[in-house]
């Protein structure tokens, strides 16, 4: 196990090289006036009930996919918008995670990861600055495993500073009908 302060130290340096990423992929969309952002745990796939059951290494190999956000997810790819995924995982999780998609996810888009949640709002924030229409479809919720569901109430109401269009839990619950 590292030392803590290793551990920042290389999700400062994660995140910071996602970042940078992120911003350099939207300098090349020059056609595009519309961003939708997706999650992949609890909004794409349905991370929770693994959790208890195994290690994150074999729940991100295995988890199954949401079918209604993933229709949703392949309704956008077909339109003149850019899409992301945008996920709260360690970098340690990359790997997995782009094996994932390719297997999972028959549209190939950009993905990023931050290791945290709260450095989400640093991508939205820069993607309102560079475009007309922002959409968010994220969860931000966590703790089902233990059996009572969560938010992340500090992001969300930093959201709603934004003028981005967020769907959150429960409309997630909706497009899957759970």
């Amino acid at each position: 196990m590292l030392p803590k302060i290793v551990r920042k130290f290389v999700n400062y340096i994660s995140d910071t090289i996602s970042f940078i990423l992120f911003k350099y992929k939207i300098s090349t969309l020059k056609n595009f006036d519309e961003v939708i952002i997706f999650d992949l745990d609890n909004t794409l796939v349905d991370t929770y009930p693994l959790l208890n059951l195994m290690k994150l290494n074999d729940v991100f190999r295995s988890v199954k996919t949401h079918s209604g956000m993933i229709n949703l997810f392949h309704e956008f790819s077909e339109k003149e918008v850019s899409l992301f995924i945008l996920s709260s995982r360690k970098i340690n999780f990359y790997r997995i995670t782009n094996q994932y998609l390719k297997q999972n996810i028959t549209t190939k888009v950009p993905f990023y990861l931050v290791s945290e949640p709260l450095k989400k709002i640093k991508f939205l924030k820069y993607s309102v600055s560079c475009f007309k229409k922002v959409t968010l479809y994220d969860d931000l919720s966590y703790n089902h495993e233990n059996g009572e569901v969560k938010f992340y109430h500090e992001i969300i109401d930093e959201l709603k500073k934004l003028p981005i269009s967020y769907f959150g839990y429960w409309e997630i619950l909706k497009i899957n009908q759970l």
